[in-house]
């Protein structure tokens, strides 16, 4: 294990060598971020139209995919006035980013760039290619998400995130974590054994602030809960939670075993960071970096009403991600946070779920029958985790894991009480198990469709 030999001022400087030399120089944009955050909402609404033209004509000129798709369409970029007439160009899909890899490439000119692979939840991982320019907008974001909390980039962290199994990776990896003053729990090893080990260099550490993978830091979580008063000891700022849907039994857990708050990051590989949540528990758009729709169809739906979100990149030249069907279940609503963040720019509700696995009328109705079906038996650790699987219209599995609190009356209550919500619209199975399966990324999902996945 590599001493932690450097102080804070000396990591700085040896990342800024790091950010300069790589073109990943999020400094840059750092300041003009700190002054956005406070613009006005026509301001940020005329910056964002701004990049969103620039993004537009960039793809249509130089990216084949968006060339062929404005063509068929019938539309060019000046076709495009204002933020109504992006309906006009067709959705970006998951299956078109695999079958048309190639053509979302830019063509116009060599620029430093990586490739990133998502998450693979839907069981098919996608590789994104993002330009280091991109990348440090991307730093520079989460650097001034952090500021919010008093907390400054290069700071002590703890990270419980996947890690690849050995050779060049695992070694940059490695490396990447020392610089950035990390240390990591892999989220494929979440055995007491491990969470024992990770508790301990955290206590040598003491990071100012966790973050990963919900399910992850939950079940970190739960494993301190039996040891009074070891994860105060701490003395975390915050947990940031992220990649996967953060439920209410869970963010009261993690806030109570951890005395500090959770923050819920909502972002993806194809796009970057969506949404962070701010002191005041609303989770603010990132204006600068993507542009949001929420739809039923191709049309937008009302405030807070619920519908499909639709994301398109304002940063990365490299492979445009324009009207992306990220998959998500969300709403906006418009309503000024004491924060004072991006005044009058519309905040997001909570995101629910994958449209890929469910309607999403269907999935709103659903998440919030197993929610409340579950939230107190788990909060009573009569249940320790679940998943729900669908069969078919009428079918489902719910695959349990047992707590300390289980009886033998414990399924049927849930069954009645899923059934009751639901009106009797479905029949529910339960299934014990000895543990939920992790997909290929590390991500939990309670809500999937087998019928879907075959």
């Amino acid at each position: 294990m590599m001493k932690r030999v450097f102080g804070l001022n000396m990591r700085k400087q040896i990342y800024q060598i790091y950010s300069l030399i790589t073109g990943k120089d999020w400094q840059k944009y750092s300041d003009y971020l700190e002054q956005s955050q406070w613009w006005e909402y026509g301001r940020i609404r005329k910056f964002q139209w701004n990049r969103l033209k620039s993004i537009l004509e960039h793809a249509y000129s130089n990216v084949p995919y968006y060339t062929e798709k404005f063509r068929k369409a019938g539309i060019k970029p000046d076709d495009i006035k204002n933020f109504d007439d992006i309906r006009k160009i067709p959705f970006l899909t998951k299956s078109d980013i695999h079958s048309k890899y190639n053509q979302l490439l830019a063509i116009d000119k060599k620029r430093k760039v990586e490739v990133c692979s998502t998450s693979g939840t839907t069981g098919n991982p996608r590789r994104i290619v993002v330009d280091y320019d991109a990348c440090a907008q991307y730093r520079a974001l989460a650097r001034r998400n952090l500021r919010w909390y008093g907390i400054e980039i290069l700071s002590r962290y703890g990270k419980i995130w996947g890690m690849p199994l050995a050779g060049k990776s695992f070694w940059q990896e490695k490396l990447k974590d020392y610089i950035l003053n990390c240390i990591r729990l892999d989220i494929f090893d979440l055995s007491d054994s491990s969470l024992e080990e990770f508790y301990h260099r955290c206590k040598r550490l003491h990071p100012l602030y966790l973050y990963g993978y919900t399910s992850g830091i939950y079940r970190f979580a739960q494993y301190l809960e039996g040891k009074k008063g070891s994860a105060k000891e701490l003395g975390l700022k915050i947990v940031v939670a992220t990649s996967e849907v953060i439920y209410d039994f869970q963010r009261e857990l993690i806030e109570r075993v951890f005395c500090c708050k959770v923050v819920a990051e909502y972002g993806a590989v194809e796009t970057g960071i969506i949404a962070y949540e701010c002191p005041n528990g609303n989770l603010h758009i990132t204006p600068e970096n993507v542009y949001i729709e929420i739809v039923e169809g191709n049309d937008p739906v009302p405030l807070n009403v619920y519908g499909e979100v639709i994301i398109t990149n304002l940063s990365n030249y490299a492979m445009p991600i324009i009207r992306y069907r990220l998959g998500d279940i969300s709403a906006l609503y418009n309503q000024r946070c004491p924060c004072g963040v991006n005044p009058g720019f519309p905040l997001l509700r909570p995101v629910l779920g994958r449209t890929v696995d469910l309607s999403h009328h269907e999935a709103i109705e659903i998440y919030y029958a197993i929610y409340y079906a579950m939230k107190g038996r788990i909060k009573a650790k009569a249940i320790k985790e679940y998943q729900l699987v669908k069969l078919n219209e009428k079918n489902y599995i719910l695959r349990i894991v047992k707590g300390s609190q289980f009886n033998i009356n414990t399924p049927t209550r849930i069954s009645e009480n899923i059934c009751q919500a639901l009106k009797g619209r479905i029949r529910v199975q339960i299934e014990h198990v000895d543990f939920i399966e992790r997909e290929q990324s590390g991500k939990t999902r309670y809500l999937i469709s087998r019928e879907q996945r075959i």
